[in-house]
């Protein structure tokens, strides 16, 4: 029932993850001297997939549960917890504290740059404005 409609026999494959991502992850996740067969790369696929149907869909009911229409990153972590993989909250909690510091990083230099007249249109019209001057 956690995966709505989708089962393992109607599994859709439009549901897989890209295969160039799951590649990328498979080369990184084992010794060089190791290859995978064809038919075990569509099973990690699927696999992949059906636990990332399973994971929405138990924060969906968790969200459910507190009347929330918004999944949040800690209704992923709570579903976790409720799919027996505590071991991994704590990693993914820092890497979500981690990736929230850059993208703020990233929002506070974009700000500064547009602050300062670097690039957008800020810039130019100050450019304009100047050439005005000096032909008046």
């Amino acid at each position: 029932e956690y995966m709505g409609e989708h089962s393992m026999a109607t599994f859709d494959a439009e549901l897989e993850l890209p295969k160039s991502n799951l590649q990328r992850v498979l080369k990184a996740s084992l010794p060089p001297n190791v290859q995978i067969a064809k038919d075990a790369k569509t099973a990690i696929s699927v696999a992949c997939s059906l636990f990332c149907v399973y994971h929405t869909s138990t924060a969906t009911e968790i969200c459910a549960k507190n009347k929330k229409s918004i999944i949040s990153g800690n209704d992923m972590l709570d579903a976790l917890k409720e799919m027996g993989f505590e071991q991994f909250v704590e990693p993914l909690t820092e890497f979500i504290e981690a990736h929230r510091k850059e993208k703020e990083k990233e929002k506070d230099s974009k700000k500064r740059k547009t602050d300062d007249g670097e690039g957008g249109k800020s810039h130019k019209k100050q450019t304009v404005e100047h050439s005005h001057d000096a032909a008046a």
